[in-house]
């Protein structure tokens, strides 16, 4: 559960870093602009068309894995936000070279510990 509300929670710092980078200079950055622009539809248009009062969905998850690749874009854009903020705020190498990798660490640890409860069956849990 942990890792999954991460995931989201850094889809999300991502997807107001995108708004924010449209809307900061607009003219400035015109390619960067229409691609958040395409990943923002990429997103929405799949994900929306589920939202419509009596849509009918089968199979569940299915439908939702064409929403899936832009939110990996999104995460990665928060990372890397949270990264370029993590490394402006301290000033300390020290915690520069300890705060990373124990962050990291922990994601993996975490990773493992679902895969390993989830292990024969994680391909079909999905």
């Amino acid at each position: 559960m942990l890792c999954f509300s991460w995931q989201l929670f850094l889809a999300l710092v991502g997807m107001v870093r995108a708004i924010w980078d449209i809307f900061k200079n607009p003219q400035k950055l015109e390619r960067q602009v229409l691609l958040f622009f395409l990943l923002f539809a990429w997103f929405f248009v799949p994900t929306l068309k589920y939202i419509i009062p009596r849509a009918i969905v089968y199979d569940d998850i299915r439908h939702f894995l064409e929403a899936i690749f832009p939110l990996v874009i999104f995460a990665g854009i928060g990372v890397e936000f949270c990264v370029e903020k993590i490394k402006s705020i301290t000033t300390i190498k020290f915690i520069k070279v300890i705060l990373g990798p124990a962050l990291l660490l922990l994601f993996i640890g975490h990773f493992v510990y679902v895969e390993k409860n989830y292990h024969p069956y994680e391909t079909s849990y999905f």
